[in-house]
């Protein structure tokens, strides 16, 4: 299977290989959490309608399925090992390797990596984690609104937990990542914020 991408001077495109497109850049790395996020929200939905008899209306549900997608595709993302979710679809495409947790650092201090700089923020990688974590300063501000500003030190302290918790399964602490995590949560708490003066019945339903 082949992907094509165009660029202005390029009107025809030019050929990508499927495998390289899937395993090895940015949109492949979301399509590859697409199931994680897909299956978590289905779960949180029957969980909450079927297992717990949540009543709080549609809008909220839903909206609660979204949050534990994207909760679990953060997780994905951040808090496994570089590769594993690469290696899992291999198996599944290929039926050849698996993911290998051997090498890992784990509670080998010595070998965890940190990373306490903080120049040279403005990367594309920076910009990467701000949007990544966007979305939860949103999730947060929408669906628990009696948090407002409260939510800005919860932000900081969950993305120094995933920076810290990178480190024994084989990635790094980065400063610069955790200001962009923090920056990201909190555009996406101003956002909310906002959106519900202007829409105060559609986040009412919420």
């Amino acid at each position: 299977m082949t992907i094509y991408y165009y660029f202005i001077d390029e009107p025809w495109g030019s050929a990508m290989p499927f495998q390289y497109f899937f395993f090895d850049t940015y949109i492949g790395y979301l399509l590859q959490i697409v199931p994680v996020a897909l299956l978590a929200a289905l779960l949180c939905l029957l969980i909450r309608r079927y297992l717990l008899r949540r009543r709080t209306g549609w809008p909220r549900e839903l909206t609660m399925a979204l949050f534990a997608g994207y909760a679990a595709a953060l997780w994905a993302l951040v808090l496994t090992p570089h590769g594993f979710l690469g290696d899992i679809w291999h198996l599944l495409l290929s039926h050849q390797g698996g993911p290998s947790l051997s090498g890992l650092p784990l509670f080998d201090v010595n070998r965890w990596a940190w990373s306490l700089h903080f120049g040279g923020f403005l990367r594309g990688e920076a910009i990467g984690n701000l949007l990544l974590f966007l979305p939860l300063g949103f999730f947060l501000s929408l669906l628990w609104p009696g948090l407002r500003w409260r939510a800005l030190p919860l932000v900081l302290g969950i993305s120094g937990a995933a920076e810290v918790l990178q480190m024994p399964i084989g990635r790094s602490f980065d400063g610069r990542d955790l200001i962009a995590n923090t920056l990201g949560a909190s555009i996406g708490l101003v956002a909310a914020l906002v959106l519900r003066r202007v829409f105060p019945r559609t986040f009412q339903a919420i």
